[in-house]
């Protein structure tokens, strides 16, 4: 059972359901040894990333964090992992992983690297911008016994054409303004759902881009049209070039790095063949020109240890689950969706949530509604309410023509984007986006009204 706002606000029922893992406990950071040996990048290795992504869109030379490591860190890797499982069974999103101190540990050694890639970047004056730890942090423990998958085919983020460029630091594709990097907390494997990859040289939308159309007009369902664009299709035409996928396995502890541009996705797994579930977890990266860090301050310990309070790390994790709630299945629910939403109205003030991150998480939230329970009916008062403020704090970003220059995903799921919707009374509810829409203001426009006019009296 998911549990409730009180217990999600409660820093003691986080403690009690993982006791292995520490919360808000840290005061300092050793300096030195045990520290900096987990983040052993050279200017060779920071090139040869740099090289990596310009090439193929990804790198799998970040070192690996567990080789060198000392007994104490391998049993806090091990804590972490045992602790995503745990959630995992409790049937609550892996991703409220990122409430406890260790995770920021690891998220520490990583921006570490890629402030050590940054400073290479600009030695190497292939650009004087960096990318710095943005927050977007998710966890994942996917079990193919289960019958769970990893995310279907995507990009992470997907300007305008006449963008595409300028999401790279050097406006060509050498380094990305925004990047991830995924670290396998459990060995990776075909058998039980690693990444795969469709690099840069095979991929014709990475920087010319995705239209739903060809570029004559036409519909992009003729796979023999040299015009086609739909991302897929492009990449795959012939038989020949299925051979270009790359399957990235991964041992614990290691990690991959890749842009915003890489389509990329997590296999189904063997039900019969997989040792153990794929447990992992991803830190992003970005430019504050294309895409500005969640939190708008954030403690620190020293000069550049991030440390977010609880409350802080709790908001971070209600907002993702909105964000990316098709892709885990326990929030797939209106009551779950509205508990967490709650969360961010109350507290994304106080814990400095940047204002574009907190308006995307209410539109988010307006969108899902419509998906998830169309019927006004099986709402109660409170969760009506709750759907009737979004609307209220979020009129003009949700009504207006969204030009954000990223999205959250693409994952060419034609069947997800074609699907008509039906409320209770058997209405059906046409599935272009202005429609759907017009819709839901048609759905709740009374009810705003009325909320809005009491408001103001």
């Amino acid at each position: 059972m998911f549990p409730l706002s009180t217990e999600l606000e409660d820093e003691g029922f986080w403690r009690s359901l993982l006791p292995s893992l520490t919360l808000s406990s840290l005061k300092s950071v050793k300096k030195g040894g045990n520290r900096r040996h987990q983040n052993p990048i050279t200017n060779e290795n920071a090139s040869s990333v740099l090289d990596d992504l310009g090439d193929d869109g990804f790198s799998l030379r970040l070192p690996p964090i567990l080789d060198s490591a000392g007994d104490a860190f391998k049993a806090k890797f091990m804590a972490v992992k045992e602790g995503i499982q745990k959630l995992s069974d409790e049937q609550l999103p892996p991703t409220f992983i990122m409430l406890f101190d260790e995770v920021w540990e690891l998220a520490d050694i990583y921006n570490r690297m890629i402030c050590d890639i940054n400073n290479q970047m600009v030695a190497d004056k292939r650009s004087s911008n960096w990318n710095v730890f943005n927050f977007d942090v998710l966890a994942w423990c996917v079990d193919p016994k289960k019958g769970e998958v990893g995310f279907s085919p995507h990009r992470d983020r997907q300007p305008k054409n006449e963008r595409i460029l300028s999401s790279f630091h050097d406006g060509k594709c050498a380094h990305p303004k925004y990047q991830t990097v995924w670290l396998a907390m459990s060995d990776a494997t075909p058998d039980n759902s690693c990444l795969y990859v469709i690099p840069r040289p095979y991929d014709p939308g990475y920087l010319k881009g995705d239209d739903d159309l060809s570029n004559d007009g036409n519909d992009a369902t003729n796979v023999n049209d040299e015009n086609i664009t739909d991302p897929l299709r492009r990449c795959l035409p012939t038989k020949e070039s299925y051979q270009n996928i790359r399957c990235l396995a991964r041992r614990a502890g290691e990690s991959i790095t890749f842009t915003h541009r890489l389509i990329h996705w997590g296999s189904s797994g063997s039900p019969k063949n997989s040792p153990h579930p794929r447990i992992a977890i991803s830190f992003v990266f970005s430019s504050s020109d294309f895409e500005k860090p969640y939190l708008t301050s954030c403690p620190r310990i020293g000069q550049d240890f991030l440390n977010p309070t609880f409350e802080q790390r709790l908001v971070l994790c209600c907002a993702q689950l909105i964000i990316y709630y098709q892709r885990f299945p326990s929030i797939i629910d209106f009551r779950n969706l509205n508990t967490v939403y709650g969360i961010v109205k109350r507290r994304g003030d106080s814990a400095n949530l940047e204002p574009a991150y907190k308006a995307k998480v209410v539109k988010e939230f307006l969108t899902a509604t419509r998906e998830l329970n169309t019927n006004k009916n099986e709402l109660d008062s409170e969760e009506e309410e709750g759907l009737l403020d979004a609307m209220l704090e979020n009129d003009k970003n949700f009504y207006a023509d969204d030009d954000d220059e990223v999205d959250n995903f693409d994952d060419f799921d034609a069947e997800n984007d074609d699907e008509d919707y039906v409320n209770g009374s058997g209405q059906e509810i046409p599935s272009s986006d202005d429609e759907e829409e017009e819709f839901v203001l048609n759905h709740y426009e009374k009810k705003k009204n009325n909320k809005r006019a009491r408001r103001s009296s």
